[in-house]
């Protein structure tokens, strides 16, 4: 399969160093099958062995290539140009599944990705089919019908007998869409000229810039009366003989021609007598040319060859059988393969040889987050492999061999030989819900900080509380009131009052985001506190945020307390307002009449 394509480069910025790194396509015309080349130019200052050099990519997005050291050496290669400061990936056998996906380049804490993206408007696919096929031959009628299922472009094709253009009179390409690629429906019917009845006959297609050859065949025959003997006769009397007495007639039949076509070039001698050597050779050739044309023609030239690749290629051709059914025949084998290597001890040496988790069951924000890198097996950090953290919101690598791109936010621990640590500082919004990826030498693992699978906690600082006592000497009443700004889980709030509690109901709810904008309060009879402390109680998660307490006083007392956030206010009883006003008036009165 041979697919020749430019290709589109999505640059997706992941650097994060002073000098950026870049990669390129190095290869000018790129050819499904073969081998590609990507070129990464690595910054200049600390070039080119002072830090970790890697690839990642390919369909599963991992390691591919550590200090030239590969995963798979059978696809990937990694080679290390010291003079021009370049790191070189070969990808051998370029596949579809190799295009419209991402490939980092990284140095240090330096890292580049770019997505390889098939353009539209200008590539070639050439057909995946087992060509040049052999055209079929009945007399002097030569014919076929070809399809091929993918193409691109639209397939230009000539047939040529004995270089001569038959095009016109013998070929029919019809060519339909197939996405983005065509499919082609070649038709070919070619009557041979009894008098040049022998040669090549070829069917060329132009797709894009190659040419490829799609048919051929060679014929052969020899007049004799009005029928024509030689190839045809053998073929077509072989083909259909179901006996070994017919075979046996067949075979005297051929031996009965070529003796007369040999008797009969012998005749075209005048002196019989005085043949040459060189006549005898060339009637000779003649007839073993004869015997020669015949045989490859029924036979073939490869027949046991074709024959076994054609029925291998159609033991899948079922509608049914889709690119999942391959791939689950490919991981039956590869598990067979294991198997014998193994034995039952398979399971284990297929599982991952790390993982890894969070080590607290609760995320709190503003707090550490502790991800645990755990080797299993034989793996083991004495063995000197390379240690990486990666990913956040910039997908960027965080930690290396134990240094941090940010110490402030990112530090690397080793608690044993088994196992190393990230610790994310001040657990944020913008570390929520990202995947980070711990590496060690070609091993990997990752995992996502998924909120929706996994319990935090928001705690509110005391700007994000407010709080409110009231009391109402008309109904009796004390009415707690609490509002958080920013928080999460629902809080659990309770009022104490004496021996008694009663817990406080959400009055309103709102998400924002990741968190919840939340407010509750609560009633209690003055009957049930007078004279007593009263307590407010908040659990957010597992923590205590809010406590608050007020005295509630004598229920004698003729006052009306409202407490707001550090304001208490004593209003008079309206009777004692009424009495001054009363005085004022009187004096008022008193001054006017003596004036």
């Amino acid at each position: 399969m041979h697919l020749t394509i430019p290709v589109l480069v999505f640059l997706v910025d992941m650097s994060f160093s002073k000098e950026y790194l870049s990669w390129k396509l190095l290869t000018n015309k790129v050819v499904f099958g073969q081998a590609i080349q990507l070129m990464c130019h690595l910054p200049k200052q600390n070039c080119c062995h002072n830090f970790t050099r890697s690839w990642e990519g390919g369909p599963d997005y991992k390691p591919l290539t550590l200090n030239e050291k590969s995963s798979n050496y059978t696809k990937y290669i990694e080679h290390l140009d010291t003079e021009t400061g370049n790191s070189i990936l070969t990808i051998k056998s370029f596949s579809e599944s190799d295009v419209d996906i991402l490939y980092q380049c990284s140095y240090g804490f330096s890292s580049y990705a770019a997505v390889l993206q098939l353009t539209k408007h200008r590539y070639e696919y050439h057909p995946t089919e087992l060509v040049p096929v052999s055209l079929s031959l009945n007399g002097t009628h030569m014919y076929a019908k070809i399809s091929l299922e993918k193409v691109f472009p639209k397939p230009q094709c000539y047939g040529n007998a004995n270089e001569e253009d038959i095009t016109q009179e013998s070929l029919k390409v019809i060519s339909k869409r197939n996405g983005i690629f065509y499919k082609s429906m070649i038709g070919f019917n070619y009557m041979i000229d009894p008098q040049r009845c022998f040669g090549l006959v070829t069917i060329t297609c132009l797709i894009g810039t190659s040419y490829i050859n799609i048919a051929e065949r060679t014929f052969s025959c020899r007049k004799i009366g009005s029928t024509f003997h030689g190839k045809h006769l053998a073929q077509r009397d072989f083909a259909a003989s179901n006996s070994h007495d017919v075979e046996s007639n067949i075979i005297g039949k051929v031996l009965f021609v070529l003796c007369f076509h040999f008797v009969n070039k012998l005749n075209t001698y005048n002196d019989k007598e005085n043949i040459s050597k060189n006549d005898m050779n060339n009637l000779v050739h003649e007839v073993s040319d004869i015997l020669i044309d015949s045989a490859k023609l029924t036979f073939g030239t490869n027949v046991y060859a074709k024959t076994m690749l054609r029925n291998s290629k159609k033991q899948n051709n079922k509608q049914w059988y889709d690119k999942d059914c391959n791939k689950a025949k490919k991981e039956l084998r590869k598990s067979q393969r294991l198997y014998k290597q193994y034995g039952s001890n398979i399971f284990k040496e297929r599982l991952r040889q790390i993982l890894i988790d969070v080590q607290k069951d609760r995320l709190v924000f503003g707090q550490t987050v502790e991800l645990v890198c755990h080797l299993q097996g034989s793996l083991h950090l004495a063995d000197g492999s390379s240690r990486q953290w990666s990913g956040g919101i910039f997908n960027k690598v965080l930690s290396l061999n134990g240094y941090s791109s940010d110490i402030n936010k990112y530090q690397e621990v080793i608690k044993t030989n088994t196992e190393f640590r990230l610790r994310v500082l001040n657990f944020n919004e913008s570390d929520a819900n990202q995947y980070y990826k711990c590496v060690y030498g070609f091993k990997y693992n990752e995992t996502k900080l998924d909120l929706t699978k996994k319990p935090y906690e928001y705690i509110p600082s005391k700007s994000e509380i407010d709080t409110q006592f009231n009391i109402n000497n008309e109904s009796k009443i004390v009415t707690t009131y609490v509002r958080f700004q920013k928080m999460y889980p629902e809080p659990q709030c309770v009022v104490y009052a004496n021996k008694s509690s009663v817990n406080m109901t959400i009055e309103s709810k709102k998400t924002i985001g990741l968190f919840l904008n939340v407010s509750l309060n609560s009633e209690i009879k003055t009957a049930e506190c007078c004279g007593r402390v009263i307590t407010m109680v908040c659990l957010v998660g597992t923590r205590e945020i809010v406590r608050k307490t007020m005295k509630i006083p004598e229920c004698d007392d003729r006052v009306e307390i409202v407490k707001l956030p550090g304001i208490t206010v004593i209003v008079l009883p309206i009777v004692s307002i009424v009495l001054v006003c009363l005085v004022s008036l009187v004096l008022v009165c008193k001054r006017k009449k003596q004036v």
